[in-house]
């Protein structure tokens, strides 16, 4: 029986994966000399040796190394008669694995989202329909191909509204958030003002978001599928513009 936690990720299991390969996976209970974990995707149980959950040589407190039921992100170290072995220690962030790897997880939540929102409007029950639909064509796909992917490889055997609602989403872009640095010698309501200014004067108001960070950094995010790089940059400049007159510095 699959963890009650893990129901909505019952969705999408595959085979047994390969050694290497990042896994998402939940940890689902504390032993004495290892966590046991549950690979989200592929429905199975593995184990969580201490030494792998850190390359800290001292911890004080192996238990909040392994917060239970929370998506996490492993690599398979090793596949035998017993159990699948998993780490998190030597999981880079920074590497281009990782980074696909986090991509396709943010494109497979998306896509859920969508066929959940057709299975409403449709009055289908949702979990029935994915195991018909997509579970069959997640067993089927290449190792080297998303499920993303391989649902628009196979998308002609899928009903039109649904197509439509899955290409609406393929359209849509990801756009990161432009991050600068922004101080003001006479003060943040001088600042408030003139980032005021520069949202009428650009006709972007509430199409972005203008947060502190860490001063003095700034943050711009889109709130608008519309909205990309360019009008961040439409944006900063405007605010480079007016901020020379009321010695705000901007980099």
């Amino acid at each position: 029986m699959a963890h009650t936690s893990t129901i909505k990720f019952k969705l999408y299991q595959r085979n047994l994966p390969k050694e290497k390969t990042m896994v998402n996976f939940i940890f689902t209970e504390h032993m004495a000399d290892c966590f046991k974990c549950h690979l989200i995707d592929y429905n199975v149980d593995a184990i969580m040796p201490l030494r792998l959950a850190t390359t800290k040589t001292s911890i004080k407190s192996p238990k909040s190394l392994a917060p239970l039921n929370k998506p996490m992100v492993g690599i398979v170290e090793e596949i035998n008669e017993d159990n699948i072995i998993i780490s998190m220690a030597y999981v880079d962030k920074e590497s281009e694995e990782y980074k696909e790897f986090e991509t396709t997880n943010d494109q497979t939540k998306k896509m859920v989202g969508v066929v959940k929102k057709y299975a409403t409007m449709n009055k289908r029950n949702y979990v029935e329909f994915w195991e018909e639909t997509f579970h069959p064509l997640d067993m089927s796909r290449p190792d080297d191909t998303s499920l993303f992917d391989h649902v628009f490889d196979s998308i002609d055997i899928l009903d039109q509204q649904l197509v439509m609602m899955l290409q609406a989403l393929m359209l849509k872009r990801t756009v990161q958030p432009t991050r600068f640095k922004m101080i003001s010698q006479n003060g943040i309501n001088v600042l408030k003002q003139t980032i005021e200014n520069a949202l009428n004067n650009t006709n972007l108001r509430d199409k972005i978001c203008i947060t502190m960070d860490t001063p003095p950094n700034f943050i711009i995010i889109s709130n608008d599928d519309t909205i990309d790089e360019t009008h961040h940059n439409i944006f900063k400049n405007k605010l480079i513009e007016l901020g020379k007159n009321v010695n705000i510095i901007i980099e």
